[in-house]
């Protein structure tokens, strides 16, 4: 079972890697709790604005599997972007995280990351980083979560002319899910990272990822997602303040 989840690992890193500066994977594990296999999938359709006006199609899949105290989550997107005086640009994004329980809550963790966004201004990112992560309120309509990690960032820009930064980054964030008691069917959720390269800390993003998540059906879910990033050094010809509104389905299964 583990050579197969090894397989799709590689099989998703072998593609071009793209999407938003700051890709919010905590969302997809809140609520992971069970065992064995679990996962989803979503399409949606994205309108965002950095300097130019971008239209998307895409679609996500994720893909966890917990063992006793140890979590394996893989999770890639596809799509494509067509950006106002520019050409249509397919994309794809992977990332791999490990975690292991050392109690209920506080947990060690592993992850990479590749991605691509021309649109944006990024030719290539690699990620790499470890970290703890602790859970501050945990019952049945709300979470809250703490993650403090560092990572090894290596970004090259479109234009060829820059170089290939090389940095280390801390990676804060708190998340946080709640439920209304009294409807069931909806949910929010929120993400917000705080990422100050090392040694310059005036050089820092800061993302905030909105969800609210509407059920249809017992397995299928209207998501609607805001995402907003602040990069106080963007890629050259990037606003420092981008956002993205998505909306979309998500079918979920485990």
């Amino acid at each position: 079972m583990r050579f197969l989840f090894l397989l799709l690992l590689l099989m998703i890193l072998r593609v071009s890697f793209v999407n938003a500066q700051v890709v919010n994977v905590e969302r997809m594990r809140l609520n992971s709790k069970k065992q064995g296999w679990s996962g989803s999938v979503a399409g949606n359709v994205d309108l965002q604005r950095n300097q130019r006006s971008v239209f998307a199609v895409g679609g996500n899949a994720h893909v966890q599997n917990r063992v006793d105290s140890n979590t394996y989550l893989l999770v890639g997107k596809t799509g494509f972007i067509k950006a106002s005086e520019a050409d249509l640009v397919n994309f794809a994004f992977g990332h791999f995280r490990y975690t292991h329980y050392v109690t209920d809550f506080l947990s060690l963790e592993g992850f990479t990351q590749l991605q691509q966004n021309r649109v944006n201004g990024i030719a290539s990112r690699w990620l790499i980083g470890v970290g703890p992560r602790g859970k501050v309120i945990d019952n049945d309509n709300a979470n809250v979560l703490l993650g403090f990690l560092v990572m090894r960032e290596r970004e090259r820009e479109v234009v060829d002319s820059i170089p290939i930064n090389r940095d280390i980054r801390i990676s804060s964030y708190i998340a946080g899910s709640f439920t209304p008691q009294s409807a069931k069917y909806i949910s929010f959720t929120n993400t917000t990272y705080f990422q100050p390269r090392v040694g310059k800390f005036a050089d820092i993003r800061i993302a905030s990822d909105w969800n609210v998540e509407v059920s249809l059906r017992q397995n299928l879910r209207l998501v609607t997602t805001f995402n907003i990033v602040y990069d106080a050094r963007p890629p050259v010809g990037l606003d420092k303040t981008v956002y993205a509104l998505k909306n979309g389905l998500r079918f979920t299964f485990g």
